[in-house]
C-alpha cells in the first residue's frame, strides 16, 4: 500500500484500506476500485487522503497505525457522548469509565508489542469529526509514553487527561472558541482560564486521580516558565502535561482552524524542535522527532534538489530522514537520507500533491 494524496487518486485505482465514515459505517471496503463519484465524495466528507494498493506500491511494507481510523472514530464518538451529557460541571461516571475502558485496551494492545508505529500523516488522512484533536493529542501522547517505558498505570493517566484536556472550553463563550480571527488580548485572557476551567470540572467527584487532574491543569505550562496558568517551569510541570503540551501544539498547528489552513506535518515538526528547551521538554523532543514518522511507508515526497522519492522505511534516529526509492528519472536508486554522503543538504519540502 502507499499514501496518495486526495487530488492525485485516479478512477480505477484500488482501495488498500477499508474506509469509514464519521459513523464507523463502512464507506468503500478494501481492494474495492476507485469510481470518480466515489473520490468525489470522499474529498467532500473531508477526507485529505487514501492508502492505495497498487503495482507502484508492491514490496513496500505499511505499517499501521497502533490505533486504527475505526478505533480513533469510536473514541471521538464516546467523547462527543461524554461531553454532551456532562451537566452542573461534571461528567457522569459511567461516562469517565467508558472512555477509560477504551483506552485501556488501547494501552494493553500496545504494551502487547515490541514497538508501535504511528505515522502522523495517517492522523490527518481523516479527522473531519468535532473531537478529533483531543484524541490525535491522546494518540500522540501515548505514543511519546509508550516510548518512554511508562508503566502502564502512566500510560491510562496520559491518555486520559489528553482525551480530556481541552474539557474547560466548554465554559467559554462559543464567540471566543470558534471566532473566525485572531482574539483580542481581553479574549485570549479569557480562553486562557479553559485549563483552570477544566481542572474545576475534573476535581468536582468524578473520581479522577489528581495527577489527571493537574496534568489537565498543566498542559499549557511551558518548559522555560513562560506557560500558564502558574508559569511553572522544568520538571515542576508534570510530567504528563508535558508530554500533552507537545501532543496538543503538533495537532493544533495541523489542523484547519476557521481563521487558518493548518500547517504540515514537517512544518509542526520543526516547530516542536525548534521550541525544544523553551516550550517543550528537551527530553520528550528527542522521542518525538525519533520515534514517531510524518510519512508512512510508501508516500512520495518531494525533496529539495527536484527530485521524488518512496517512502520504503522510516529511521529510528531521526524521523525527518527515512529511507527513499528515487522514482523521478530512470535510476530508481535506493538512498538513506541520514548516511547517504550525497543527500546530506537535501531535505523533504513535502508531500507529493
Amino acid at each position: 500500500m502507499r499514501y496518495l494524496a486526495i487530488n492525485l487518486v485516479q478512477e480505477g485505482m484500488k482501495v488498500g484500506k477499508t474506509i469509514f465514515n464519521e459513523q464507523g459505517v463502512v464507506l468503500i471496503s478494501a481492494n474495492s476500485v476507485l469510481t470518480s463519484p466515489a473520490i468525489n465524495k470522499l474529498e467532500q466528507l473531508g477526507y485529505k487522503g487514501l492508502l492505495i494498493d497498487d503495482e507502484f506500491s508492491q514490496g513496500v511494507e505499511y505499517h499501521e497505525n497502533f490505533v486504527s481510523n475505526e478505533v480513533r472514530v469510536s473514541l471521538a464518538k464516546k467523547l462527543n457522548s461524554a461531553l454532551n451529557l456532562s451537566s452542573c460541571g461534571k461528567i457522569p461516571h459511567s461516562e469517565i469509565d467508558g472512555l477509560q475502558s477504551m483506552l485501556s485496551d488501547i494501552v494493553d494492545e500496545m504494551l502487547s508489542r515490541r514497538e508501535i508505529n504511528l505515522n502522523l500523516l495517517e492522523l490527518k488522512m481523516f479527522d473531519n469529526y468535532t473531537y478529533f484533536h483531543s484524541v490525535n493529542v491522546a494518540v500522540i501522547a501515548l505514543a511519546i509514553a509508550f516510548n518512554m517505558k511508562l508503566k502502564r498505570s502512566d500510560m491510562l493517566i496520559v491518555g486520559t487527561a489528553a482525551l480530556l484536556h481541552d474539557i474547560g472550553k466548554l465554559f467559554i463563550g462559543t464567540e471566543i472558541v470558534n471566532k473566525p480571527g485572531s482574539l483580542t488580548d481581553e479574549e485570549y485572557e479569557i480562553m486562557k482560564t479553559h485549563s483552570e476551567k477544566g481542572y474545576k470540572v475534573l476535581s468536582s467527584g468524578n473520581g479522577l486521580s489528581l495527577k489527571t487532574t493537574i496534568s489537565v491543569l498543566s498542559h499549557h505550562e511551558h518548559y522555560d516558565g513562560s506557560g500558564y496558568p502558574n508559569g511553572l517551569a522544568g520538571e515542576d510541570i508534570i510530567l504528563f502535561g508535558r508530554i500533552i503540551c507537545i501532543a496538543d501544539v503538533y495537532d493544533a498547528l495541523t489542523s484547519d482552524r476557521p481563521y487558518r489552513k493548518g500547517c504540515s506535518v514537517i512544518e509542526a515538526i520543526e516547530y516542536v524542535m525548534a521550541n525544544s528547551g523553551t516550550l517543550f521538554d528537551p527530553k520528550l523532543v528527542k522521542i518525538f522527532s525519533s520515534k514517531i514518522y510524518p510519512f508512512p511507508e510508501g508516500a512520495t515526497v518531494l525533496l529539495s534538489n527536484g527530485e521524488t522519492g518512496l517512502v520504503l522505511s522510516n529511521n529510528h534516529e531521526f524521523c525527518l530522514r527515512p529511507k527513499l526509492k528515487i522514482t523521478s528519472g530512470s535510476d530508481h536508486r535506493i538512498v538513506d537520507l541520514i548516511y547517504d554522503t550525497e543527500y546530506r543538504s537535501v531535505v523533504i519540502t513535502g508531500l507529493e500533491q
